[in-house]
């Protein structure tokens, strides 16, 4: 296929939706859509070879979702997965963890770090985006280069692969958590007063320990969503 030839209408049209919407109930006719278009586009851009992450909000009242996603995590809780299907993930931590302007104040934020299989991966916009193909017209809305997306398919994800964890050092528990990971004991001399100066600030857990309080953290959502 020549490099001059440009792509479809129609691929140009369903990668713009899908990058442009980030409504949970139109996701699915949007990844359908996206899905009958594919074969439109050249193999180099359907790999990914490099870890990629998702970041999925647990508000602490399920029914209080002010940007619209779902929360699946709260099944994670009781079956071990959390349940997938085509999402968006990034291959940059940092822009993860910025998604929906950082930490959101009531709750948790999860940062999934997940390396897909090839047959898990729809779309590296992140490459495609490169394709001479591509016109300075063809590319609009959220459609960047500096998102590093990736459109993937992923069945499932697990508890260990949670690899941060986030959110506003207000309560005593995370606080003391904050504290350890900076290398401060409750044993240190003013530690109370060094407990309130972090107060209020956004705080993300390293991969160690995100892995060291995930357990306890599923235990205390699965004590205060109990089902009815």
């Amino acid at each position: 296929m020549s490099v001059s030839e440009p792509y479809p209408a129609q691929l140009l049209e369903a990668i713009r939706n899908w990058v442009n919407n980030f409504e949970s109930s139109k996701r699915k006719a949007l990844a359908e859509a996206l899905k009958g278009v594919l074969h439109f586009v050249e193999p180099e851009y359907k790999t990914c070879g490099v870890r990629c992450y998702r970041r999925i909000d647990i508000p602490d009242n399920p029914e209080d979702n002010s940007h619209g996603l779902l929360t699946p995590l709260l099944d994670m809780c009781n079956s071990g997965k959390m349940w997938e299907s085509v999402s968006s993930w990034t291959t940059d931590l940092l822009i993860a963890k910025d998604h929906l302007e950082g930490v959101q104040s009531g709750g948790i934020c999860a940062i999934f770090g997940h390396t897909p299989l090839p047959s898990e991966v729809w779309l590296n916009l992140n490459n495609f985006i490169k394709s001479p193909r591509l016109r300075p017209s063809d590319i609009g809305g959220n459609w960047v280069q500096g998102e590093c997306e990736v459109i993937l398919n992923v069945t499932n994800v697990t508890a260990d692969e949670i690899i941060s964890l986030g959110g506003f050092a207000g309560s005593m528990d995370l606080l003391r958590t904050t504290a350890s990971q900076m290398g401060v004991s409750d044993k240190t001399p003013n530690f109370e007063s060094f407990l309130k100066s972090k107060a209020g600030t956004e705080r993300w857990l390293s991969e160690e320990g995100t892995a060291a309080v995930v357990q306890r953290t599923f235990q205390k959502i699965r004590e205060k969503h109990k089902p009815l």
